[in-house]
This record gives C-alpha cells, sequence and structure tokens, in this order.
C-alpha cells in the first residue's frame, strides 16, 4: 500500500469491519430496490429514457437504506418525508420560479430548511 503524508492521511476514512454477508446483503438489497424501483417507474411511464433521471438519487438513497440502515438519514420518516418535501418544493419552485438557476437553488436550500424542521433530512432527496 502507498504511504501518504502525514497531512494527507488525516482525510482517509476510519477503517470499519464489515462481514463478507454484510456487504453482499447490502449490494443484493440496493440491486433489488434499483431494479423494483425501474421497474414500477417504467410501468407507471412507459418511457425508458426517463428511468436514469431516477437513477441518481435512487442511488443515493438505496446506499443509505442498505449500507448504513441504522444512520438517521435512512429511517423510515426522512426517507419518505425527505423525499415528499424536496419532491413537492422542487415542482412548485419550477412552476413559480421561471429562471432554471435561482429555481434549483432555492428548491434546495427551502427542502433543507423545511427538512430539518420536520427532522426527516434525507440528502438525496
Amino acid at each position: 500500500m502507498m504511504h501518504l503524508p502525514d497531512w494527507l492521511r488525516q482525510f482517509t476514512p476510519a477503517a470499519t469491519v464489515i462481514s463478507n454477508r454484510e456487504r453482499l446483503r447490502s449490494a443484493v438489497g440496493a440491486f433489488a430496490g434499483i431494479a423494483l424501483t425501474s421497474a414500477i417507474s417504467y410501468w407507471f411511464i412507459q418511457d425508458a429514457h426517463a428511468i436514469p433521471y431516477l437513477i441518481a438519487p435512487m442511488g443515493a438513497s438505496a446506499v443509505l437504506l442498505f449500507a448504513v440502515p441504522s444512520s438517521p438519514l435512512a429511517q423510515p420518516w426522512s426517507v419518505l418525508g425527505g423525499n415528499t418535501v424536496a419532491a413537492i418544493i422542487g415542482v412548485t419552485c419550477a412552476l413559480w420560479i421561471t429562471h432554471p438557476m435561482l429555481s434549483a437553488a432555492i428548491a434546495v436550500g427551502l427542502s433543507i430548511l423545511i427538512m430539518l424542521y420536520l427532522r426527516c433530512l434525507h440528502p438525496p432527496s
């Protein structure tokens, strides 16, 4: 293994002990969750080109749900509440604010604020 300078070593993550069984469980769970979400989305939308827009936030949620399930950010209220809050605010901002960059910035900032007040912070949201 390459030796890092002392100042750079402080940025490396702490070593964690995860069994191979837990790693496999996380990977299979994430695969199943994304596959099921994609299938349901395709069933409703009937447009395979729309599926990639789903993968980024759902992939990030899958990492939290299946790799670190005990995290406060991966709890049911955080996942459901955070996604719902962010979706409502995001769509509302997109409809009411015509400038896309301003709309996106306001939607993200307002979503974080409301999620913090409702204690449903979920970063992929």
